[in-house]
């Protein structure tokens, strides 16, 4: 299953998944998930990690290169950036059902959206704060916000599942992923394709 202090003044978030992305407004809402908001920072980070995956596979099927241009053509009724989108979102859902269930069982929180970044910059200096007073300091020194999600995220589903399991370890994983697979029906998808399209097209070049 698993894929995981705005004001107008805020400027913008530049997350480029490769060279020449567009730089991103974290405070777009791209779509909601039931009633769970998701920005557009928190999808530029599926983007990123979903880009590879897609292009590996039309390399594969189809022997191209995925060009600026290749993005958008029809590759026998696929087309690399609408693959990209819909996986981007299927991984965001389940990333956003994690930290719901998290909530609800009381062993997370959802993640500071939008302002990410602007959290790993606070959180890194008061690490780097830390380390100058001789205090012991686990993990990274520094976080980058695409690392300090997916940590974040992590933790979450460890901790999800020794929860849903009720402490039956052979039953941990089949646990977690059924309750995942629930909350994600649980939560229909409503897609703003006016800011949602623009975006995954510009971060592969290709609008």
């Amino acid at each position: 299953m698993t894929r995981f202090l705005h004001s107008a003044l805020v400027p913008l978030l530049c997350l480029a998944t490769v060279a020449g992305a567009d730089p991103v407004d974290p405070a777009v809402v791209v779509a909601h998930f039931g009633d769970v908001p998701i920005y557009a920072e928190e999808m530029v980070l599926h983007i990123r990690d979903e880009v590879a995956l897609v292009a590996v596979h039309f390399t594969k099927t189809y022997k191209v290169h995925l060009s600026k241009e290749a993005w958008l053509k029809d590759f026998d009724g696929e087309v690399p950036v609408e693959m990209l989108k819909q996986r981007a979102l299927d991984s965001c859902r389940e990333a956003k059902a994690i930290q719901v269930l998290a909530v609800e069982y009381g062993v997370g929180e959802r993640l500071p959206f939008p302002g990410l970044a602007a959290h790993c910059e606070r959180l890194n200096r008061s690490r780097a704060a830390a380390r100058d007073a001789g205090k012991i300091l686990y993990g990274s020194l520094e976080y980058s916000p695409h690392q300090f999600y997916k940590y974040k995220l992590s933790n979450m589903r460890n901790h999800l599942r020794d929860v849903v399991s009720k402490g039956v370890y052979e039953q941990r994983e089949s646990a977690l992923s059924t309750s995942i697979a629930k909350r994600m029906e649980e939560l229909p998808v409503k897609v703003d394709v006016r800011e949602l399209d623009p975006l995954v097209a510009g971060q592969v070049g290709a609008e």
